[in-house]
């Protein structure tokens, strides 16, 4: 009997032993880092402005992954205070604007979103949307507004991109379904 509780004493010290040196031995071993970065999606407006003519109007991707860009032109007056005016600007009698004609850009009649093909990679600009948008006659009371209203969403998984806005996407391209 007392054969079997030094055994039994012996071979717990052992087991003991071999825990706390695998224990140990996990503790030092290198630790491996799954670092992430959540992707962001952002745009800006770039255009020129000078003389009160909008000029070679693009939209930057200032997010941190490829994202697809959507942008709406808005346009209409305000008067001084800022507020938006019910009046209604008419194309090529308030004012005239040269819409890009770069093959990047589709528009829909849809939704009247000009929709960009390609994905466009962080800190870099779609080709230029508006060439040039000037006034073409001048109100006292009101000031021609026109605003350019963006929408982006992450490149990858496509599949984001053609449940959010109803498009198709091969080969990295994106047509109007």
């Amino acid at each position: 009997m007392k054969k079997k509780r030094n055994l039994i004493i012996i071979l717990s010290i052992l087991l003991l032993i071999t825990v706390s040196t695998t224990i140990a031995f996990l503790s030092k071993k290198n630790n491996i880092n799954n670092d992430f970065i959540v992707g962001t999606v952002s745009t800006q407006v770039d255009e020129t402005f000078e003389n009160n003519i909008k000029e070679d109007v693009s939209i930057k991707n200032t997010g941190n992954v490829d994202a697809y860009i959507r942008a709406f032109i808005l346009i209409s007056y305000k008067d001084e205070d800022g507020v938006i005016l019910t009046d209604t600007p008419i194309a090529n009698t308030d004012y005239s604007m040269t819409i890009s004609n770069s093959t990047n850009w589709v528009y829909s009649n849809t939704d009247g979103f000009y929709y960009y093909k390609l994905p466009v990679e962080p800190n870099s600009n779609t080709d230029i949307l508006i060439d040039e948008c000037r006034e073409l006659q001048s109100h006292n009371d009101k000031i021609l507004n026109v605003d350019i209203i963006t929408e982006s969403i992450q490149a990858n998984p496509t599949t984001a991109v053609e449940e959010a806005w109803g498009v198709s996407i091969t080969n990295n391209e994106l047509s109007l379904s």
